[in-house]
């Protein structure tokens, strides 16, 4: 029962409800007291940012800045692509023979034995240690090439020891041609991109490899039993176990003309000239 002002009891008015603990919201025109709540809830609910290393922005704008110059013409991608060659079916290494000193690389069916010196720069890349998918070719004809030597040896001995001399150093020449020739490069392609100091007529006769990923010269091709594009295709050689193209053409050759140089010296002096002098 509630009391009015001069301390006598209000009869039939009921007393106000006792507080329930809930906040009251503020009056209409209190909007100062509004406002601050809506912005508490609202910077509560922000989250904080994330604050970078200022040497870590840094390198992020370097490499921005590097990608852009990359898309130019002799970027900075462009000399990297000539110091590291990329290929699509380049497989990492996994075995290492001799502590180290051989560490076999498949590129496709291609073996590269020593990948530290194959993938150096210009000046210091070797194009040797290189195995075609079919190594015990040139094995067959080093074979054969001991077996011939040991019979016209057996001739050239009863000819005198100048012409035996002779014949094992024909032996070793052609040795010496055959491993040149096999465990050479035969000019596997690596281009990410067409080379600056290609022509823009002779740009355009370059072509994109499905295969590998890579641009094929005009005079190159994609070798199916290599699975790799050789640069100067000529044929595949399946007693050198390998391709034949522009970086081991000249190889070839030589061995080619070596071995035919032996059997001549071989019918000319051994069997006819060497023969009836000795008699």
């Amino acid at each position: 029962m509630s009391t009015t002002f001069d301390g006598t009891p209000a009869v039939g008015v009921p007393a106000p409800p006792p507080p329930t603990g809930k906040l009251v919201p503020p009056p209409l025109g209190d909007d100062t007291s509004a406002t601050t709540a809506s912005l508490t809830a609202t910077t509560s609910k922000v989250e904080p940012l994330e604050i970078m290393d200022h040497e870590e922005d840094e390198e992020d704008d370097i490499d921005a800045a590097d990608d852009t110059e990359s898309l130019l013409p002799g970027g900075p991608s462009s000399k990297k692509n000539k110091k590291k060659k990329k290929h699509a079916k380049m497989q990492k290494v996994t075995k290492e023979y001799f502590n180290g000193l051989i560490k076999p690389q498949k590129v496709g069916n291609m073996t590269i034995l020593f990948p530290e010196n194959y993938f150096g720069d210009d000046q210091s890349s070797s194009p040797w240690g290189v195995l075609g998918p079919h190594p015990m070719g040139p094995v067959c004809v080093w074979l054969l090439l001991c077996a011939a030597t040991h019979l016209i040896v057996q001739r050239a001995m009863t000819i005198g020891i100048l012409t035996t001399l002779t014949c094992y150093g024909f032996y070793c020449y052609c040795t010496f041609r055959l491993v040149d020739v096999a465990f050479r490069d035969p000019g596997m392609c690596f281009y990410q991109e067409i080379p600056e100091t290609v022509g823009g007529d002779e740009a355009r006769q370059w072509r994109w490899c499905d295969f590998c990923n890579i641009f094929q010269p005009p005079d190159g091709a994609h070798c199916t039993q290599c699975d790799v594009c050789i640069e100067g295709y000529d044929h595949y050689c399946v007693w050198m176990g390998t391709c034949i193209g522009k970086k081991n053409y000249k190889q070839f050759v030589k061995f080619n003309v070596s071995w035919l140089w032996y059997l001549l010296y071989y019918f000319i002096w051994v069997l006819l000239i060497g023969h009836f002098i000795k008699k």
